[in-house]
């Protein structure tokens, strides 16, 4: 494990015993111009997790959701690209489907990756050629095959009805076994575990997916957007075990 690793599981270990604290206690919250909520949690877990990754990469650049992006200094190609706290709208909620995701991107490529699920006091990462781990011990995605035997996640439904893309919803909701429901960041650790198959997704952002890219690659699976490009940055994604991939994107690509 190298020193930047260590320092992201930390921090994120750090702002989920935060994260644990506070569950529960109906905290308030605003709504952003996206109209998705943010709490006072939210912001206090960037500021915890900004600060303790400072001296991992002196002079690397930040980008996080809720203070934005902060350049690296000159000659320094790394930069932390932080969720504080994935599934803000299931913590407000009481639901224990939250926690914070750090990635690490070095000359533009990402190199590892951390989620942390407070409510279950679980960690998951990963390091380019290193594999993926829960706790330590390794994790793989799963073998399954078969599109109509899979468990498949589709978030933003509503956004496909308004991109008007319903029949591919339709195609992809007929077509597999069944959808156990988006859970955030709990969703692409279960898929690096081989619990579930694949995910389908519109709207995401960097910070949402970046750590998650990198676990799931490691894990053996794939993460790209609907025309099969491997980036966190389309707005697209499809993320899957693998052996499902090019089945969906032959629904997903034309959209």
């Amino acid at each position: 494990m190298t020193g930047e690793l260590a320092a992201a599981i930390a921090a994120a270990r750090a702002a989920g015993r935060l994260q644990r604290r506070r569950f529960g206690r109906r905290e308030s919250f605003q709504l952003k111009a996206d109209d998705t909520p943010v709490t006072a949690t939210d912001r206090d877990s960037e500021d915890m997790i900004r600060k303790l990754l400072t001296n991992a990469v002196p002079g690397g650049g930040f980008l996080g959701e809720e203070s934005g992006e902060t350049a690296p200094e000159a000659n320094v190609a790394s930069r932390w690209i932080v969720d504080p706290l994935d599934g803000t709208k299931k913590f407000v909620r009481g639901l224990p489907f939250f926690g914070p995701c750090i990635a690490l991107e070095v000359d533009s490529e990402l190199q590892l990756g951390v989620m942390h699920l407070p409510a279950f006091k679980q960690t998951i990462w990963a390091e380019r050629g290193a594999g993926a781990f829960l706790d330590g011990e390794p994790i793989h995605v799963s073998d399954q095959g078969r599109l109509d035997r899979a468990y498949v996640v589709y978030s933003s439904e509503a956004e496909f009805i308004r991109r008007g893309w319903s029949s591919a919803l339709e195609r992809l909701i007929v077509g597999s076994y069944h959808n156990p429901g988006f859970l955030d960041l709990y969703s692409y650790a279960m898929l690096a575990c081989g619990r579930i198959d694949a995910i389908i997704n519109i709207g995401e952002s960097p910070w949402d997916i970046a750590a998650a890219r990198v676990i799931v690659e490691e894990a053996g699976g794939r993460l790209t957007d609907f025309q099969g490009n491997p980036t966190v940055y389309a707005g697209t994604a499809v993320t899957s075990n693998g052996h499902l991939h090019e089945q969906l994107l032959r629904i997903l690509r034309d959209l």
